[in-house]
C-alpha cells in the first residue's frame, strides 16, 4: 500500500478536478496545509454543501446547526444504505465520534414506510447507531432505534 502524501493528493486532484465538487465533505479545512506543492482549493465549505443543505427542510437545518456545535464532522445525506432489492434508506444526517457512526433522522411526523426502513436498517447495520430526532417545546427529543 502506498503512502498518501500531499503531492499524491495534489496529483489526484489535478487528474480529477471534479473530485472536491463530488466530495463536499472534504473541504479546505480538512485538507493538508497549503504550500507550493499543495495549494488550498478555491472551493469554500459553504459553497460545497449548499446543494445538500438546500435539500433539508427547516427542522432538519435547525438540527444540523445543533449537531455542528457538538461534532467535528457532520455529513448531510451523504450515505445511502441498501436494505434490499430496490429498497434504500438515506438518513438525513451522519456524525462520527468515539462511539462510531451515528445516523440521524429528523422527523416532524412519521409515515409507516419510514418507521419500517429505519428499523430494518438498525438490524442490518448493527455497527451504526440510528437516532430519530423531533423538535418539541423543550428542545430536541431523541429516540435511539434498538437493534
Amino acid at each position: 500500500m502506498s503512502k498518501l502524501t500531499s503531492q499524491s493528493i495534489q496529483d489526484m486532484l489535478e487528474r480529477n478536478p471534479g473530485f472536491l465538487r463530488r466530495n463536499p465533505h472534504l473541504n479546505a479545512t480538512a485538507l493538508p496545509a497549503g504550500s507550493e506543492h499543495f495549494p488550498r482549493p478555491a472551493i469554500t465549505q459553504q459553497a460545497a454543501e449548499s446543494k445538500d443543505v438546500q435539500k433539508l427542510n427547516k427542522t432538519e437545518r435547525a438540527f444540523l446547526e445543533h449537531l455542528r456545535r457538538e461534532h467535528r464532522w457532520v455529513g448531510v445525506q451523504c450515505l445511502t444504505l441498501k436494505l434490499g432489492d430496490d429498497c434504500r434508506y438515506t438518513p438525513d444526517l451522519w456524525t462520527h465520534g468515539s462511539d462510531g457512526f451515528t445516523a440521524w433522522e429528523v422527523k416532524g411526523f412519521w409515515r409507516d414506510d419510514a418507521k419500517v426502513k429505519i428499523k430494518v436498517a438498525a438490524r442490518i447495520y448493527p455497527m451504526i447507531r440510528f437516532i430519530v430526532v423531533s423538535k418539541d417545546r423543550d428542545g430536541w427529543t431523541q429516540l435511539e432505534i434498538q437493534r
